[in-house]
């Protein structure tokens, strides 16, 4: 009867005896054991309430393989799909173990329970104790060293590292535990390893504070139980899929369950496994799936005894994958095979190229296969850790699709088996407050951790870039407490998180015109506005509960305590709901299982951690890293190298397949006595790798594509395939000669190159925005940008353009920012450092530009020069101690002789002076014939009056000499001129006659119009220079200095020098050379160096 209409079956009777024994099956692939599971299960239950075992390598081929077994089960009839899968119960090999052990709950030998006991034993070791003086140094140090706080974590570390070294001996070396419990059949191991003679004591001692039997007694109680009687705690049924290379005591153990029936399905490729001459890849790769057939099918079994090989489910594919498939089966060379796109090397660079290749390579196996679904894809990552990230960024789709994005972002990806602790916002809320106990509380630490979605939900910050903007300004640098400033060696409190916050409520407090006053050891922040009080609130709040918990977490306790603390942190800290809850659940989850691993083995008190311990714990824990299951949903799963491995899909893809990092290496260790004393059927990483690969070749139905990296992304020097795809490389060639090199496609270091995007390309990039980029390389040398068509019909007034006095200053000071701002809406800004954590040492020109200023202004509105010079101390901007002192004194003797030159002028009788010019161009500008200006102007007797810290720049220059020109415009026979007082030397400008002032004004209003309307090549400061003596290398030296911060040249004229724009044939005929002359030679006689 078909398996897919297999019914329940009836119910057997009471009398029929249970099947018992043990059979071993030989399967090629997971594929063929879906259809023997089957009819197992559909055979009747001696117990009809009781439950069938399912033993499977891992989640996910347990969740496949349920899926599979519900469209056989219990199905309508034949065809249909209506089957359910219940009744079974799934079990990985470590579970298995425990129910064949009959482990108690809670396990006072698990390796955390272990790792309390061993650490109990650590912390009374003396380095007295003969036995104990290599633990005792590699913990606390060399004699004379700081002790065990200058290694932070190491005690817990060691612990858990011997607990885990204990757990592989009682698995994979029985007898050296035996040994050295006295056991008289085993000779014992008193030295083992010479420095490492120890673990015996140790080992003593621990066993000596559990009662009952150890690990090994366990063991052999076990085999003595299952001999009896079955396993209480086990179904009859058992079938276990798959199983890789296991301990010679785990074979043991299994075999002894003869009361069960147990069903061992063994995977291997091979048509006849054993075979003298098995296809290379199998012998390279095959090492798991050689070693799994000799445990359960020995040399010394008989033919007879052997396990027939199940049907296969499917026939090999007539590609190149098929023929190699068909090669490691039978392991004979299939003739006549032909190059295609079944088998594809992707040679790229480094891992975030490399998932723009693998985005280009899905993209174009959907597209080339219609009836391809994302399910049927799978990416099987080396190293989810470190393509994860990578892997979000490409493809994950955003909130808001953008124009132009790749089309890899509409794919339904998920990716499987990532680390919880790095995906759960709320445990990284947590380890990033403990970390930030013995840190400095900096600035990006204290405002990332707010910006994280747990916490910012928990204040409800509702403009985050504001707060940045506020926290940079108010002089916070670091220092969450005055005790993490001492732990600093840094008493001073100023920069400091409260200090800051302090400045802002005392900005809220005082008037804007008392800026330069101070409220006990706080200067208000001038910049604060009213729309920013509750998120300064908020912030407040929550760097006090901060503040609370690095005070609370000082100094050693039990682990229970530890725990308490940190269910506080995230209840106080963070909040979660909907679709979020479960990461609340899970970090509480982890605290109680630690809370469960400690409290048994140790009772109430145990042994006192320090932070750094309990962090330890926490990195450690395997609560918190447990992967969430993320298979069978219908998403292109990516995953690690075990999760789906064997799984059949039409499209099988390799990421990562590195020189260097694959197949890993076993990492060293000491004091392991298995590493010492290698086995040929102990784990092994490179093993592990490699037959990962061989499941994924034979799982493979239609395409194997394998990512690799063949160049750096730095220097894009060639680099060596990884061994293993040198095999495969190897294994091509063998196939199909020199023509196996068309397998190999090699990447371009830049997706925006244009040969990724030729007809040539395998395959061709999907990438729009790359594309784009790519595109311009065809296009011819682009030409001098000219005038925007249009003009002014909708801005003007009887066919006059309105202008500020501002907006004029503005649009001469930057004429590219200008032509920007109209033609594109584009505002040009200033590349910022991003705020800086540091308390400042030395202070750069803006950085003393900016509080010469400050105390400036203040001292000119009426603050005494020491009331200035305090505000600028509490603002946290000046260096601490001495070097503050000496940057300050500067600033202070700059702003007095500013202050001295300016105070005759301006103790001259001031008067307000309202702007409203009408004048005419001459020659229109844009359909505008005419100007209309307006502004304010005030004056100290016959002059205006500007005093600035600055050294006089050419935009001073252009606001002071346009408002003398307005004034004497209107007839105001009362000004004479204007007056710049900056640092070291000034500027007087004399007012003209009005008709010329209409002149020139009429010519400077002009060219800001046409800066709207074309880009002009006009730099202010170097035009100033150069129409002055116009010398090339006078304009040289000033554009030196000027384009370093004049971002909208860049914009429109990249490097451009400003004398080259429009390609002239010379210096003195270029249109920056015109332009600085209509700017300028009007003003310059009326301008005087003072």
């Amino acid at each position: 009867m078909p398996a897919s209409s297999i019914t329940p079956a009836p119910v057997p009777s009471a009398a029929q005896p249970p099947r018992t024994g043990i059979a071993v099956r030989h399967v090629r692939s997971l594929a063929d054991v879906v259809e023997p599971i089957a009819d197992s299960l559909a055979a009747p239950r001696t117990d009809p309430f009781s439950s069938d075992v399912l033993v499977t390598p891992s989640k996910g081929v347990q969740r496949w393989l349920s899926q599979q077994l519900a469209l056989r089960l219990g199905t309508s009839g034949p065809g249909h799909h209506d089957g359910i899968f219940s009744r079974v119960d799934g079990l990985g090999f470590e579970g298995l173990r425990r129910r064949l052990l009959q482990v108690p709950d809670p396990d006072p030998w698990s390796v955390e329970a272990m790792s309390w006991r061993i650490l109990g034993v650590l912390d009374r070791l003396r380095e007295e104790d003969g036995w104990s003086a290599v633990l005792w140094h590699h913990i606390h140090g060399p004699a004379g060293g700081g002790g065990a706080e200058d290694r932070p974590g190491r005690r817990v570390h060691v612990a858990k590292r011997i607990a885990h070294i204990f757990a592989r001996y009682a698995r994979w070396r029985p007898d050296i535990l035996r040994g050295w419990s006295g056991d008289p059949e085993v000779r014992p191991v008193t030295e083992p390893a010479g420095t490492a003679g120890w673990q015996a004591e140790l080992w003593q001692r621990i066993r000596l504070d559990v009662p009952g039997p150890d690990l090994v007694e366990r063991h052999a109680q076990a085999i003595a139980d299952l001999a009896e009687r079955p396993a209480p705690d086990l179904a009859n049924r058992v079938i276990i899929v798959a199983p890789r290379a296991l301990a010679d005591s785990d074979i043991e153990l299994i075999r002894a369950a003869r009361h069960h029936e147990v069903t061992v399905f063994v995977v291997h490729p091979a048509l006849q496994p054993g075979a003298e001459e098995p296809h290379p890849l199998l012998t390279r790769w095959g090492d798991q799936h050689r070693i799994a057939w000799q445990q359960w099918c020995p040399d010394e079994m008989t033919d007879a005894d052997r396990p027939a090989t199940a049907a296969s489910s499917r026939d090999f594919p007539r590609t190149l994958l098929g023929a190699l498939q068909a090669a490691v089966v039978t392991g004979r060379t299939c003739p006549d095979v032909a190059v295609d796109d079944s088998v594809v090397i992707h040679g790229s660079h480094d891992p975030d190229r490399q998932v723009e290749v693998l985005r280009d390579v899905l993209c174009d196996a959907l597209e080339r296969n219609p009836d391809l679904q994302p399910r049927d894809i799978v990416v099987i990552c080396t190293d989810l850790d470190t393509y994860a990230p990578h892997l979000r960024a490409a493809f994950d789709p955003g909130t808001i699709p953008l124009p132009l994005d790749h089309p890899a972002r509409g794919i339904r990806l998920r990716i499987a088996d990532e680390d919880r602790g790095a995906v759960n916002p709320v445990l990284d809320v947590l380890m990033r407050v403990l970390r930030m106990v013995h840190q400095r509380g900096e600035l990006s630490e204290v405002l990332g951790l707010l910006a994280s979605t747990p916490v910012a939900t928990k204040f409800g910050i509702s403009n985050q870039d504001r707060l940045v903007e506020l926290v940079d300004q108010a002089g916070i640098r670091w220092g969450i407490t005055e005790r993490q400033r001492e732990e600093h060696g840094l008493s001073v409190r100023t920069n400091m998180w409260q200090t800051g916050l302090d400045r802002m409520a005392v900005g809220f407090a005082l008037p804007q015109t008392a800026q330069s006053l101070t409220l006990g050891m706080a200067s208000p922040l001038e910049t604060v506005r009213s729309e920013d009080l509750d998120d300064w609130g908020q912030l407040t709040e929550f760097v006090a509960r901060l503040a609370t918990f690095v005070e609370s977490a000082q100094g050693p306790r039990p682990l229970q305590a530890w725990v308490e603390l940190c269910r506080s942190i995230i209840t106080d800290l963070t909040v979660t709901a909907g679709d979020l809850a479960w990461q609340t659940a899970h970090a509480h989850g982890v605290l109680s299982q630690l809370s469960d691993e400690g409290g048994p083995a140790v009772g109430d008190s145990g042994p006192q951690l320090s932070l750094p311990d309990l962090i330890r714990l926490l990195d450690d824990d395997p609560a918190r890293r447990a992967p969430r299951a993320a298979y069978g949903a219908g998403h292109l799963v990516v995953c690690g190298p075990s999760a789906l491995r064997g799984i059949p899909h039409k499209v099988v893809c390799l990421l990562g397949l590195d020189e260097g990092s694959f197949p890993k290496r076993d990492r060293p260790d000491g004091d392991d006595l298995l590493q010492l004393d290698p086995h040929p059927h102990d784990p092994s990483a490179g093993a592990d790798g490699r037959g990962m690969l061989l499941d994924a070749l034979m799982s493979a139905q239609d395409r194997l594509l394998l990512v690799t990296a063949t160049r750096t992304s730095s220097t894009n020097e060639p680099r060596p395939f990884a061994v293993p795809v040198i095999d495969l490389r190897d294994a091509l060639t063998d196939l199909l000669g020199s023509a196996a090199a068309a397998t190999i496609t090699r990447h371009r270091l830049r997706a925006s190159n244009p040969e990724n995007f030729s007809t040539d390309a395998r395959p061709a990039s999907f990438d729009p925005r790359a594309a784009l980029v790519a595109s311009r390389s065809w296009l011819p040398a682009a030409a001098p940008i000219a005038p925007a068509v249009g003009g002014f019909s909708d801005d003007l007034i009887d066919g006059r353009l309105a202008w500020s006095v501002a907006d004029v200053v503005k649009a001469l000071a930057d004429p590219p920012a200008e032509y920007l701002r109209h033609q594109a809406a584009v505002t040009p800004r200033r590349q910022e450092d991003p705020p800086s954590d540091e308390i400042p040492l030395d202070l750069d020109g803006l950085q003393m530009w900016k509080i010469g200023d400050a105390m400036l202004t203040a001292v000119l509105a009426g603050s005494s020069f020491e009331e200035a010079r305090r505000a600028a101390w509490l603002d946290g901007s000046l260096p601490p101690g001495a070097l503050g002192n000496e940057i300050l004194s500067k600033i202070t003797a700059t702003v007095s002789d500013l202050h001295e030159r300016a105070t005759k002028p301006l103790t001259e009788p001031s008067d307000q002076h309202e702007i409203e010019v009408w004048g005419d161009f001459g020659e229109p500008v844009g359909g505008a014939t005419g100007f209309i200006l307006t502004g304010s102007a005030v004056s100290h007797g016959d002059a205006i009056v500007d005093v600035t810290y600055s050294k006089g720049k050419a935009k001073a220059y252009l606001d002071l000499a346009i408002r003398v020109l307005a004034l004497a415009t209107a007839g105001n026979a009362q000004i004479k001129g204007g007056r710049l007082i900056a640092q070291k030397y000034g500027i007087r400008v004399t007012a003209p006659a009005p008709d010329r002032a209409r002149q020139i004004l009429a010519g400077l209003v002009r060219l800001a119009s046409r800066a709207r309307i074309e880009p002009l090549p006009l730099p202010p400061r170097t035009s100033l220079r150069t129409a002055r003596n116009e010398n090339r290398n006078a304009a040289e030296a000033a554009w030196t200095y000027e384009k370093d911060g004049f971002q909208s040249w860049s914009l429109l004229y990249g490097t451009t020098e400003p004398w080259r724009v429009g390609q002239p044939s010379s210096f003195s005929d270029s249109p920056f050379i015109a332009l600085a002359r209509e700017l300028w030679h009007p003003l310059l006689p009326l301008m005087e160096d003072r």
